[in-house]
């Protein structure tokens, strides 16, 4: 639901080490390989991610390195995450650069992968900040409301980037995102839109229809209809199920100045590339429309 640009060092730099991820709460660890946890002896499979999905084919050191961060999400340890994320990223920067002694992948997949870190990386370090934020008295009431709003819209990211790439719909994470979005709208004095859809989408996720509908009924058609909140309802839509509503505001998105141009203040992240990078579609990524609107122009 969020895209926040922040500045990367994307220098392939030294990262510390990191320990395997810790095993999950069903006693399963990340293997590494796709699709793939290890328990005990065996071998869980794994819904593989939707066809298309930037990290779909993640393997070697940096698939290891993000199953270790996925896995460090699920336990809410996110600057464990953080680190492992960034490891990944420093691992697909290289392979995207053609880093000697790498296994060759094709610079599609390799630009692919590394988005997807980067973008992992982004929310986890997007995540921890605030919460450092939120353990210190605010300066005003108002900095606290806007950094629960934000952290609600975090939270949210974080689980479907859960979802994308494990293919577990984790209930915990679930309902701290939803909560995490009941806090921001009882401390908030003035609501974003955009909040009250992505509480409107997760409860849709969690298969409560008539609350999702309900809530989003709260926004007016013409709230509804604002260039801003073209992402957050085109998820909305997929959220419910709907394909073809989904890809309808994103093509009415695809005619706005904003589709290329992106908000003011946020150089280099339009709608179109936000739209590529985020967890949010991934379900629609074999749809042609949205290949054609989104993924085919910005991987040429």
């Amino acid at each position: 639901m969020l895209s926040l640009p922040l500045v990367i060092w994307l220098a392939a730099v030294a990262v510390p080490s990191l320990a395997p991820a810790p095993a999950r709460s069903d006693g399963a660890q990340p293997s590494g390989r796709q699709g793939e946890v290890i328990t005990g002896t065996s071998v869980e499979l794994l819904p593989h991610p939707p066809f298309g999905a930037l990290e779909a084919g993640l393997s070697g050191e940096a698939g290891r390195f993000y199953a270790t961060a996925i896995s460090a999400i699920r336990g809410g340890q996110h600057r464990r995450a953080l680190t492992a994320a960034r490891q990944a990223r420093v691992i697909c920067y290289q392979t995207l650069r053609g880093g000697s002694g790498l296994a060759p992948v094709s610079r599609q997949l390799a630009s692919r992968h590394f988005s997807r870190a980067l973008y992992l990386e982004e929310q986890l370090s997007e995540i921890t900040l605030i919460e450092e934020q939120l353990e210190r008295p605010p300066d005003r009431s108002d900095q606290r409301s806007l950094l629960l709003q934000l952290r609600a819209l975090l939270l949210h990211n974080l689980f479907l980037a859960v979802r994308g790439f494990s293919g577990v719909s984790d209930s915990r994470l679930l309902t701290q995102s939803i909560r995490a979005y009941q806090a921001a709208i009882e401390d908030a004095d003035t609501l974003k839109h955009s909040l009250i859809v992505g509480y409107a989408a997760m409860l849709a996720e969690r298969g409560q229809r008539h609350e999702a509908r309900a809530a989003f009924a709260k926004l007016s058609e013409h709230e509804r209809e604002q260039e801003t909140m073209d992402i957050a309802v085109a998820y909305y839509y997929l959220a419910l199920g709907d394909r073809s509503r989904s890809i309808a505001r994103l093509l009415e998105a695809a005619r706005r100045d904003s589709w290329l141009r992106g908000s003011p203040g946020r150089e280099g992240h339009s709608f179109r590339s936000q739209v590529y990078r985020m967890n949010d579609f991934d379900r629609l990524r074999d749809h042609p429309r949205f290949i054609e609107l989104v993924t085919t122009p910005e991987e040429q």
